[in-house]
């Protein structure tokens, strides 16, 4: 027994080393005992052990929009990893773009967009219990001196849609492998820093090779698989190397068995390329390389995988569609192909049904041929997975239309812009909830069928609702005076509080340009790549759950700062309690602060939440790239107002003094942001009765008035009460002014005191003032006339001369007071002093 030595010199190890053993025999030469061999167990150098991710369902997607994929509740998805558009060839191509990433000894230099842009789908997808299948593809693009694509792209490759790797020249397979284990360091982190993916599929359809895997045309299916069987090894000991439960798969088409000769040269057919590969690798050490299969329909314009005259029940059948899938699992479970006692995993990485010219009648077919498919797969031992491709429309996918969306007309934005949802949405949706069997009845009489044991005999109904469906809950737009007991939980005055990016978010962090309810609040800044009509999201999870038991009102600020042009956004909120889930969503107007309320009180995991997600997306669903949007004052309340009531008044404001009105007031009671369905409001004046509120009421009736007012739910929960007062006095006060005295004799042209008294009362507002407005007379005065007379106040004591015109009957002085009420309603008053002509005239 002997241990080589896998160290190497300036960081490089010698993993990828072949090893051989040889015998010395008698003359001093050497023997090979076997074949060179491989390290076939690098995984006993990973850092990462954990166990390979278990999936709620077999339902997955090639993603397009990470928050939809959500919505429609996927455990599996594939994303495109394209390596031409990974590298720099060197730091100073583009140094703000740039991250250096070293291995095995050497710099590369990765573009941190492309970086960015993997985070964010991955990280979003994995945190949400996704397990991620990574396609590793080389396009020809960017072949100049500025990356190194030239030396990435495959020596002998011709033209074709997608190309072979070259790991034919030590130059390519350092890059391949440092792009590779750049994948596998940064996604297979225990803590999941980046995001979590557990799969690499090398290459696509490699049994298409001219077309899906070109490496030239001149190629027999050994020289091929030799060429790709080293790649497949390479990849399988870097990612390995790093997580030991990772896998590796191989991608290959529907075309299984096409008796082809053995002559035959560029494309060849699935069992070729399976037995050829299982004897290459086993004969240098055999690995556990696994199967990502693509079981189209046998005409990919014709959805109906149940009419498929080559799909036979055998093991040379020209092709494994749906129909006789279980011919695949049958034949890898054969022994040659086994890995020790486990046969090699099978996913469904690729496939899709064609909706015609999206007429009902084909969204209708598209719709049949996905449940027909998915319960086939579902109830067969041996497929871990079926990824659906697409999730949206392409208009130059060669005229088929195999998504879950329609695509936008305008292609001016993209050739795959989601537009409508498809039936197939809603099919593809519940088809592995308790609403199962409800939205595929319908696919029943068009298959054929009239039970599904008819074409999955394995079929158990009672299996079906492996994911559950989320909850909802109302969610309101309210002002912050509509909590009650409100705890603040997140303000952001101390930093980002844990809050971090979700989808389509390139980064948060605090901000004191925009504020709210303190300094700072929380800017999201949205990712430059453009995805129409996804949301765009930032989350929170908990170490410790978060227990809203007592406090059942979710509560935060949110504005739309800076985003498209839009009549409104949508929030979109996600409450998680592990694999629970709550959903709410309502509408807030950009660019300025809203505050929305979710309900969680009739949720049964509220004592025990693990994770928040708030996302945004334009109602319209128009262009957002780039741009940001704000959050603030996030925290639980222990209730909340239906809705916030205002009370209209006319006139709006009091006509008299001292918030008194002086006419009859009109009030107009409603809700800001409307009332919900079910609630209305009611009333009560001066702790009367309650009444519902049906039109204006009109208040004419002098007093202080008390209007109570609230809302009403359908359960008959009354909600908050609130007030508001009302002073209405409408009525002069009554005043009386005597004088003494009231004559004066002789008409001595003496001054003469006089004292006048004022009575005046108020049965509404009451007295304010008294005042002395006029003394005037019926003759001609002097200026003396009057004295100590002080106008414009409550002056009520006076001289008044003792004279009067000898022509004249009689000289009459008049004293005027003017009474107002605290409302402003005024009365005069008047009273007379005479001096008579004569004493028969007094």
């Amino acid at each position: 027994m002997f241990e080589p030595d896998l160290g190497g010199e300036e960081g490089r190890n010698r993993l990828q080393s072949k090893f051989a053993v040889a015998a010395r025999l008698p003359d001093g030469s050497l023997e090979l005992v076997d074949h060179a061999k491989y390290v076939s167990n690098p995984e006993i150098l990973a850092p990462n052990t954990y166990p390979f991710p278990v999936a709620k369902s077999k339902k997955g997607l090639q993603v397009q929009m990470v928050g939809d994929a959500e919505d429609l509740g996927i455990s599996h998805a594939a994303l495109n990893v394209d390596y031409n558009n990974a590298l720099y060839m060197n730091g100073s191509v583009n140094p703000a773009n740039t991250f250096e990433y070293s291995y095995e000894g050497e710099t590369f230099y990765f573009k941190k967009d492309w970086i960015e842009e993997r985070d964010n789908s991955i990280k979003s997808l994995s945190d949400n219990g996704v397990t991620v299948s990574l396609i590793l593809l080389m396009y020809k693009g960017g072949m100049d001196d500025t990356t190194p694509n030239r030396y990435l792209l495959h020596p002998d490759a011709t033209e074709g849609i997608v190309y072979a790797f070259n790991t034919t020249d030590e130059l390519g397979t350092k890059y391949y492998k440092a792009i590779t284990a750049f994948l596998a360091e940064r996604y297979s982190r225990e803590d999941e820093k980046y995001g979590r993916a557990v799969n690499y599929i090398v290459g696509n359809e490699v049994d298409a090779g001219e077309t899906w895997y070109n490496m030239g045309n001149d190629k027999t299916v050994r020289e091929f698989v030799q060429d790709y069987a080293r790649t497949v090894r390479i990849t399988n000991t870097v990612v390995k190397s790093f997580y030991s439960n990772a896998r590796v798969y191989i991608s290959l088409t529907h075309n299984w068995d096409q008796q082809l000769p053995s002559t035959q040269i560029g494309s060849f057919d699935g069992r070729s390329i399976i037995d050829t590969l299982q004897a290459e690798i086993d004969a240098e050490g055999d690995i556990p390389w696994h199967i990502a299969y693509h079981p189209y329909p046998e005409n990919l314009f014709d959805p109906r995988a149940w009419v498929a005259p080559q799909s036979l029940e055998q093991f040379d059948t020209p092709k494994i569609t749906f129909k006789n899938l279980h011919v695949l699992v049958d034949y890898m479970k054969q022994p040659k192909f086994m890995y020790g006692d486990e046969a090699r995993r099978i996913i469904l990485s690729e496939q899709g049904f064609h909706s015609g010219d999206n007429s009902p009648e084909g969204q209708q077919l598209q719709a049949a041929a996905y449940a027909y498919a998915y319960y086939i797969t579902d109830f067969l031992d041996g497929i871990d997975s079926f990824i659906l491709h697409r999730h949206v429309d392409h208009a130059e996918e060669y005229g088929l239309n195999l998504g879950l969306w329609t695509h936008d007309p305008d292609t001016s934005r993209g050739a795959s812009i989601s537009a409508e949802h498809k039936l197939v949405y809603d099919v593809f949706k519940y088809i592995d909830t308790e609403r199962s069997l409800e939205v595929t009845e319908f696919a029943k009489p068009i298959i054929g069928i009239a039970d599904w044991q008819d074409i999955a005999p394995s079929f158990d109904a009672g299996m079906l609702a492996r994911r559950e469906i989320p909850d909802t809950a109302p969610a309101a737009v309210l002002s912050p005076e509509q909590l009650e007991g409100a705890e603040m939980l997140f303000d952001f005055e101390n930093g980002d509080e844990g809050w971090t990016h979700a989808e389509y978010v390139s980064g948060v962090e605090t901000d004191a340009s925009i504020i709210w309810s303190g300094s700072q609040t929380l800017k999201a800044t949205v990712m430059t790549r453009e995805q129409l009509g996804d949301s765009k999201g930032i989350a929170k999870r908990f170490d410790e759950s978060l227990n809203a038991e007592g406090k059942p009102y979710l509560f935060f600020g949110i504005n739309p700062s800076n985003g498209p042009a839009a009549e409104s956004y949508t929030v979109r909120v996600k409450v998680y309690s592990d694999q629970h889930v709550l959903e709410a969503e309502g509408n807030v107007p950009p660019k300025q602060w809203s505050n929305m309320a979710v309900n969680l009180g009739d949720w049964a995991y509220r004592d025990r939440i693990t994770k928040i997600k708030i996302g945004l997306v334009p109602a319209s669903r128009v262009h957002w790239q780039g741009g940001y949007f704000h959050v603030d004052g996030i925290g639980l309340a222990d209730g909340m107002e239906a809705a916030e009531l205002t009370a209209a008044l006319t006139p709006e404001e009091p006509d008299g003094n001292d918030g008194w009105y002086r006419s009859p007031v009109t009030v107009k009671l409603g809700a800001a942001n409307g009332m919900p369905d079910g609630y209305n409001i009611q009333y009560r004046m001066n702790d009367g009765e309650w009444q519902t509120y049906g039109s204006d009421m009109v208040l004419n009736t002098d007093g202080i008035h008390e209007l109570d007012y609230r809302t009403m739910s359908p359960a008959g929960e009354p909600g908050s009460i609130k007030t508001l007062t009302l002073k209405i006095d409408q009525t002069a006060p009554v005043a009386i002014v005597t004088a003494d005295p009231v004559t004066l004799w002789p008409p001595n042209q003496r001054l003469v005191q006089v004292t006048a008294s004022v009575e005046a009362s108020d049965s509404g507002s009451d007295i304010d003032s008294v005042v002395l407005t006029s003394i005037t007379s019926n003759e001609e005065l002097q200026a003396e006339d009057i004295q100590g007379a002080e106008l414009g106040t409550m002056d009520t004591s006076f001289s008044l001369r003792a004279a009067r015109s000898g022509a004249g009957s009689g000289r009459i002085y008049t004293i005027t007071y003017t009474v107002t009420d605290q409302a402003g309603n005024e009365t005069t008053a008047v009273t007379q002093v005479k001096v008579p002509h004569d004493q028969s005239n007094p």
